[in-house]
């Protein structure tokens, strides 16, 4: 490995690939910059402690055990090991600290230091703080602490690994293992400026170190192939599964730090959740998602921020609150990954959710003054019926129920946004169902006796018929209103031409249909709306 210029910038670039862009957007967060390419190393370097000092609580838990806090903080060693598993460098404690050392401290019996009392055991261990320049006693009983410290330990712990001092002899019996939150920040703030000077050993090892390629992700010089414990949610190499994968250095850095966006599901308070994250196509999204989520880090008091509800719940209230404050101009594609099982087995099993792109435009066109409340009302619905899916694939067709009380501005973006339906073939079917309401009332006209009103007869056909039934019989049913209005079209050769190319489309006929039932009972004066609902009621409680 080379070693970086830290102040160069170009290294850090948008992949596609959600772990690495993830990172990459906590890094950009962590240097100040609101394009990838901007950061830089020593931008990355410089902000490391006041990223983990804001964040750090998020990573104690105070519920644990003193047992438990003597390891990785508990809710950081579970996330931990659910997503890059228990040989990853990221689990801290398979790390060592590199200025570190265990200390085993004894004094001669009856000759104790000052700073203990006669009588205590004579056999205890510590811990040497480098930035305090003090060794933290700890007694075997764990009843109680003492400090020593001196100018000079630092140096005659590492040059000797052991010494002599006021009767207390100091010996270092190997690297201090990482075993706090704060030993793990520390570990994985040496890792990282290591691989940006080229020496980090974990790189360098004959069967990690692999240049002479190019990044499979950004397609600069590789400096790595991937394997189970570099990369989160990858085989090991010797499984023949992604060893043929290469990476940089930079790439690597960023999947470091890809857990600081994950967020936790759960489908009841009281279950286990799950984990999972969001993939934006732009990366100033990415960037903008990563300082909202640092905002919820130092704000919440969970390990990560947890989303409870159905998935499309989350989907609805969670990513529209993100997308409308962070997206400027038109939104990005979005892409969900939830984690179904850990990195523990051999083969990790995602369920994708993916966004479409009309979707978000469609909630951000929601997100004015005048339509201001417009989702609220609507989610409300979708999420009472189970009709997200067809939500999002645009295949919701019950207009009148969930675009009540003329909502037609916002039937028409979603139409348009989400149906990916032509506005010309949206004032199409308006104008249809102006001349079909005619038509019904032209039917009861001639037969007054059949029905107690128009709204009845188009009750009937609509509720009786099939959607492809109406554009079938609009050639007979203009005949009717031609003769019976004296020559007059309910609709265009044009139009007609227009509808019935479109309804070829899958799933487009339901879609006409219920749009057309949509504009006549909106444009119903408030007798006829009266007369139609006692119908239905009628109806229905026979």
């Amino acid at each position: 490995m080379n070693k970086t210029d830290l102040n160069e910038k170009g290294l850090f670039v948008y992949t596609g690939n959600p772990i690495i862009d993830n990172g990459m957007a906590v890094l950009a967060l962590l240097a100040g910059k609101d394009r990838f390419e901007d950061i830089t190393c020593q931008g990355i370097l410089n902000n490391l402690d006041v990223f983990f000092d804001a964040i750090k609580h998020q990573f104690d838990d105070t519920s644990a055990s003193p047992s438990e806090k003597k390891h990785v903080k508990k809710k950081l060693d579970q996330h931990l090991k659910t997503i890059y598993g228990t040989g990853h460098y990221l689990h801290g404690i398979n790390n060592y600290l590199t200025d570190g050392y265990e200390i085993v401290i004894k004094h001669k019996k009856g000759s104790p230091p000052d700073i203990l009392t006669p009588g205590q055991i004579k056999k205890f261990s510590a811990t040497y703080d480098f930035q305090t320049n003090k060794i933290i006693i700890r007694l075997k009983s764990n009843e109680s602490k003492k400090e020593i410290s001196g100018e000079y330990i630092q140096e005659q712990v590492k040059n000797n690994c052991s010494f002599k001092h006021a009767g207390i002899k100091v010996k270092a019996v190997g690297k201090k293992k990482v075993v706090t939150a704060r030993e793990y920040f520390s570990s994985l703030k040496d890792e990282v400026e290591y691989v940006f000077k080229g020496c980090s050993a974990k790189l360098n090892k004959p069967e990690v170190k692999q240049t002479g390629n190019f990044c499979n992700f950004c397609g600069k010089p590789s400096a790595l192939i991937l394997s189970k414990d570099l990369f989160p949610m990858t085989p090991a190499v010797g499984m023949g599964n992604l060893g043929a994968v290469f990476m940089c250095s930079y790439c690597y850095v960023a999947s470091l730090f890809f857990f600081f966006n994950l967020l936790n599901y759960k489908s009841d308070e009281k279950k286990a959740g799950i984990y999972f994250y969001y993939h934006f196509s732009n990366e100033k999204v990415m960037i903008a998602h990563a300082k909202k989520q640092y905002k919820e880090l130092i704000n919440s008091q969970a390990s990560l921020p947890s989303k409870i509800g159905s998935r499309y719940r989350i989907v609805f209230s969670d990513v529209y609150d993100r997308i409308r404050t962070i997206s400027e101009g038109s939104p990005p594609l979005l892409t969900i990954y939830f984690l179904l099982n850990h990195n523990q087995d051999l083969k990790v099993v995602y369920d994708v959710m993916t966004i479409p792109y009309g979707v978000l435009n469609f909630w951000l066109k929601l997100n004015s003054i005048d339509l201001a409340g417009e989702w609220g009302a609507l989610y409300e619905k979708i999420s009472k019926h189970h009709a997200h899916q067809k939500f999002l694939d645009g295949q919701l067709t019950n207009f009148k129920y969930y675009f009540q009380d003329n909502k037609k501005k916002t039937l028409t973006y979603y139409l348009e946004e989400v149906a990916l339906m032509d506005k010309d073939l949206i004032d199409v079917c308006e104008k249809l169902s102006d001349q079909l309401a005619n038509y019904f009332q032209m039917i009861h006209n001639r037969n007054p006796t059949r029905r107690n009103n128009w709204t009845e007869e188009f009750y009937d056909f609509f509720s009786r018929k099939k959607p492809y039934e109406l554009f079938n019989t609009l050639f007979s049913m203009n005949n009717d209103y031609f003769r019976w209005s004296n020559g007059e079209n309910m609709i265009s050769i044009t139009s007609v031409n227009t509808l019935l190319d479109a309804r070829e489309k899958k799933g487009m006929a339901n879609l006409l249909h219920g749009l057309v039932e949509y504009h006549i009972l909106n444009n119903m004066t408030g007798e006829d709306k009266q007369n139609y609902f006692n119908y239905v009621n009628e109806k229905e409680n026979r």
